[in-house]
Formats: C-alpha cells, sequence, structure tokens
C-alpha cells in the first residue's frame, strides 16, 4: 500500500509540475501583438482599488482611524450628535460617572407588564387585514 501511496504522489507531483514548465517555451514562440504597445497597463482614474504604492501604511492608516475614534469617547468628545439637540456626546469617563451617581434604568415604560390578558391582534386570528 505504501509502495502505491509513492507511486500516485510522484504522478500528481510530475503532473503538477508540467505546466509551470512549459509557459516559457510557448510564449516565446508567440509573436507580440501590434496593439500591446499602444494600450495602458493601468485603467484610467479613478479605480476601485488601492494603487500598489499607497502613500499611508497600513499601520499609519489605522492609527488615524483609532485617533479618529478615541477623540469620539475622549475627554474632547463633548458635541450634539443631531441638529435637533436632543442627543448629545459626553466623554466616556463622565458617562460612567454619571450612571454611578444615577444609576442604570431598571425597566423602559414600553416593557412594564400589562394587567390585561393577552390578546393576538386581529390579523393574527383571521388573516391579512382582519378578514377570515
Amino acid at each position: 500500500m505504501i509502495v502505491v501511496a509513492a507511486i500516485i504522489h510522484l504522478a500528481a507531483w510530475e503532473v503538477l509540475k508540467y505546466p509551470t514548465a512549459r509557459p516559457t517555451a510557448k510564449t516565446s514562440r508567440l509573436p507580440a501583438h501590434p496593439l500591446a504597445a499602444s494600450v495602458p497597463t493601468r485603467p484610467p482614474e479613478p479605480t476601485l482599488e488601492p494603487e500598489p504604492h499607497h502613500d499611508i501604511l497600513p499601520r499609519a492608516d489605522l492609527e488615524e482611524v483609532r485617533a479618529r475614534q478615541r477623540a469620539l469617547i475622549g475627554p474632547a468628545a463633548l458635541g450634539w450628535v443631531d441638529a435637533n439637540h436632543k442627543f448629545a456626546r459626553i466623554p466616556l469617563d463622565q458617562a460612567i460617572d454619571m450612571a454611578v451617581s444615577n444609576g442604570l434604568p431598571t425597566s423602559l415604560p414600553a416593557t412594564q407588564p400589562s394587567t390585561q390578558p393577552f390578546m393576538p391582534p386581529a390579523s393574527a386570528i383571521h388573516g391579512p387585514g382582519g378578514k377570515p
């Protein structure tokens, strides 16, 4: 059984090695296309993929993103979230102190238990539109 496995592995090795050894011989015999020199190698701008020679290193880019995120929760995070001035952004430490001093809500008004028995809506009993 070991001999058969060795033969199969050698055959697979030769099959996988064959395509990589041949392309240089085939491509050298093919003539160059006459329009190949006039066609640009890169697509015109704007491209969707970043350039290989990206100016900002990934680590520096990540640090920039983290700095922006820290600014949203850090000491300088005071500001309004919406234009109607209903929601404000406060620093994380201040929010934790407020939660400790005021306490967290135990339950919201919408989650209070009802005193009436549960009745499914008419659409659940009869179908869409409440019609039988």
